[in-house]
């Protein structure tokens, strides 16, 4: 796991402390997206299109913006470059619910 990834993993837990899905703890949703991207097959793109963990991050991290105090440059989250995980977050999205 990337230095990256595990900074990404700990800000939503801490985020989401105290937080419930449903009757689960908020960290099995997130937990759960995560393993829909690898299903799906987004998280085998990372290492073809040099994406690396930007899609596992994205998918750790989607909720935290949303449904936490935690506050974010729209600007920067906005910018459709390959550095962006909220971009290739967008795209899984898209491409997962047409197979839905």
């Amino acid at each position: 796991m990337s230095d990256r990834l595990a900074k990404a993993v700990a800000t939503a837990a801490v985020m989401h402390r105290g937080q419930l899905y449903g009757e689960n703890l908020y960290v099995a949703h997130l937990a759960a997206v995560v393993f829909n991207l690898n299903r799906f097959g987004f998280l085998q793109l990372r290492l073809k299109d040099g994406l690396f963990d930007a899609l596992e991050i994205a998918g750790w991290l989607h909720d935290v913006v949303e449904d936490t105090p935690m506050t974010l440059d729209l600007e920067e989250v906005t910018r459709a470059t390959s550095d962006n995980p909220v971009f290739y977050v967008q795209y899984a999205h898209a491409r997962i619910s047409s197979v839905l």
